[in-house]
């Protein structure tokens, strides 16, 4: 787990970007990936969440409270409800659009919704 810790931490001091943006950026990464993978929105949402819920997890167990590994101390649920939903944020909202707009496809070639004119 101190290597997981310590690629986070290379990462997030090559690129110079906050740990929100970090987020953003994974999440959309892992979304797209396993949306090209699968070809399944849902799923690949379901992905997302299970990857980001068990590195949040990870995140929270008590080796980060070792100091002898010069690791941050844990500073409760709140970073990782922060993360959890920076992390979700963009995918549901591409998950939400894009459901959206294929039932509104299938309904208009179905006849039940005219297109405007």
């Amino acid at each position: 787990m101190l290597i997981i810790y310590q690629a986070k931490d290379f990462v997030e001091r090559i690129t110079g970007l906050p740990q929100p943006v970090l987020h953003l950026m994974v999440g959309l990464f892992l979304f797209g990936s396993f949306y090209l993978a699968t070809k399944r929105i849902w799923l690949s949402l379901v992905v997302v969440f299970a990857i980001e819920l068990v590195n949040e997890i990870n995140d929270s167990l008590p080796i980060y409270l070792d100091n002898i590994h010069h690791m941050p101390r844990y500073e409760g649920w709140a970073d990782n409800i922060d993360d959890f939903l920076w992390t979700m944020a963009a995918p549901t909202a591409i998950a939400l659009v894009v459901s959206l707009w294929r039932y509104r496809q299938r309904a208009m070639f179905a006849g039940r919704i005219r297109p405007k004119q």
